[in-house]
């Protein structure tokens, strides 16, 4: 079976589940792989596909705690001049 991103494109379901078990392509906190392995697009993040749910929910839930952290980290920035 496959799995359809928000950007069309259209992946077998066990190599979309094998990119999510390896995780970030490098060393550095990234989530691109939580978009579409063809074009790149993240679509819309957090990944919505259900049949994809189980394998992203660590990702996902990492992801919404680095975006709440950012958030976080901007309001108590002073703004600058």
């Amino acid at each position: 079976p496959a799995v359809q991103y928000s950007c069309g494109h259209r992946c077998h379901a066990k190599c979309a589940r094998e990119s999510l078990s390896r995780g970030c392509p490098g060393p550095e906190l990234t989530f691109s792989h939580l978009g579409c392995p063809l074009c790149g697009a993240a679509g819309e993040l957090p990944l919505q596909n259900p049949a994809l749910a189980a394998a992203a929910e660590r990702w996902v839930a990492l992801w919404e705690a680095t975006r709440r952290c950012g958030r976080a980290q901007l309001r108590a920035a002073p703004a600058e001049e």
